[in-house]
């Protein structure tokens, strides 16, 4: 019986934890955990205050009118002017880019006659073109020396020749495009040929 009392003595003093707080360490713990009841509390009371407020506000949201996210319409022709021989003002086909203030491009290609549509978000563009044939980022800059074959916008889809020796036409808008929010048309392009 001595061995079973010894036996216990030994088992429960193993059961006892090796290292015990001292007293006032258990009084500062016990009183954080109290103190921090509270606020978890509130935040709960927030936290399910604010879902509760969710919903309402979605509902708010989708009976509330949006601006269009996809952009608004803008239409407008690529225009050649000049050249040998005083050529009246035509359209083109080529591609118009619209540059806005955060550095954004969008493209489009203009039809033969020069007619494009598109659209952008409302905003402050810089409109740009290249005739089609001209694969160069900066048309005014390139000298012709094998003239390229430009669309002169007829139905019968006959092209006309830049001719050798000439400079390839700059294309702009005459200013900065403002697009409001219902769409902007008969923008121009003109693509001027020295």
């Amino acid at each position: 019986m001595s061995e079973l009392k010894e036996l216990l003595a030994a088992e429960a003093a193993r059961q006892q934890p090796t290292h015990q707080p001292p007293f006032a360490d258990l009084v500062r713990s016990r009183r954080r955990r109290d103190r921090r009841a509270p606020l978890l509390a509130g935040a709960l009371i927030a936290l399910a205050l604010t879902a509760a407020g969710v919903p309402a506000l979605m509902r708010q949201e989708r009976t509330a009118p949006s601006a269009p996210s996809a952009g608004v319409p803008v239409t407008g022709t690529l225009l050649q002017v000049g050249g040998p021989g005083g050529i009246p003002p035509r359209g083109i086909a080529g591609t118009v880019h619209f540059q806005a203030t955060d550095g954004t491009v969008t493209e489009v290609l203009a039809k033969i006659d020069g007619r494009f549509s598109l659209s952008v978000p409302p905003g402050r563009y810089v409109a740009t073109g290249t005739p089609r044939g001209h694969g160069t980022s900066n048309p005014s800059s390139v000298f012709v020396s094998n003239p390229p074959e430009v669309p002169t916008g007829n139905s019968s889809g006959a092209v006309t020749t830049i001719p050798d020796g000439a400079r390839l036409p700059v294309c702009e808008a005459d200013a900065p495009i403002t697009v409001s929010s219902g769409g902007l048309d008969d923008v121009q392009v003109i693509c001027q040929v020295r």
